[in-house]
């Protein structure tokens, strides 16, 4: 039985996601979908700053498009699918993701949306180096990081029905671009933070941990057990480690 800490939890965490999940969402104004939100004919009136010379604008096909595009029905049923995936990745959960998120949640407007991570980056500049890892990293090996990181969850297998949408997805959104471009790319990623007024300090933040975090997240960030299973809800600040029991609370 559920104790009156973790429902109280449990609510704390709902509402917070219901908020989130609202203030991502917001651009979608009056009742638009996010695809109907998203033209990008014209970014500037759109509220981005102007693309500088020299740099890579590329405009992502929508699902529209697809339905358009001269190509194999077998593909498009894929990236069909890769597109549902993305945009509701919480029909694997309990499966392949163990938190609230999905794809769309942090790669805004469908992926496409520039300075909200686009993913049609990721399918023009790998496989490439990356230094997090230090190794030569693959499309599909950048969507299951974010499975096991960002979802807390099991990446799919490479080569599986879903790891093969998904990949195929990111393509498509990437059409006409060019694969490693020699020029700067309009809009990757996320913009950059303002700078802090006090400077990174690890001894502050690990106080400020130990006073706000580890009451759930343990002292050492490993997360809660119960009876030797993973508690959902109680993560390890590093995600959960693959193969661990989880007990759904």
């Amino acid at each position: 039985m559920m104790t009156m800490h973790k429902r109280t939890l449990v609510l704390a965490i709902a509402t917070t996601s219901l908020v989130a999940g609202l203030a991502m969402t917001a651009y979608a104004a009056n009742g638009e979908s996010e695809s109907e939100a998203m033209p990008y004919q014209n970014l500037t009136e759109l509220g981005y700053p102007a693309p500088q010379e020299g740099e890579l604008v590329h405009v992502p096909p929508t699902m529209e498009d697809l339905e358009a595009a001269d190509i194999h029905p077998e593909l498009k049923k894929v990236i069909r699918y890769g597109y549902e995936l993305f945009t509701d990745t919480q029909q694997l959960r309990n499966k392949y993701v163990y938190n609230d998120m999905n794809c769309s949640s942090c790669h805004l407007g469908e992926g496409r949306q520039p300075f909200s991570a686009p993913v049609w980056t990721a399918a023009v500049t790998l496989p490439d180096f990356r230094g997090k890892n230090q190794h030569v990293n693959s499309l599909e090996e950048r969507i299951a990081g974010c499975f096991a990181y960002s979802m807390n969850g099991v990446p799919p297998e490479y080569g599986s029905d879903e790891m093969l949408a998904l990949s195929a997805y990111h393509q498509w959104l990437a059409t006409g671009a060019p694969m490693y471009p020699d020029k700067p790319i309009y809009g990757r990623g996320f913009p950059a933070p303002d700078e802090p007024e006090q400077a990174p300090d690890y001894a502050r933040g690990e106080a400020a941990y130990q006073e706000n975090c580890a009451i759930c997240h343990q002292e050492d960030g490993s997360g809660h057990y119960e009876n030797g299973e993973y508690v959902f809800l109680l993560p390890g600040v590093m995600g959960r480690t693959i193969g661990e029991p989880v007990l759904l609370v």
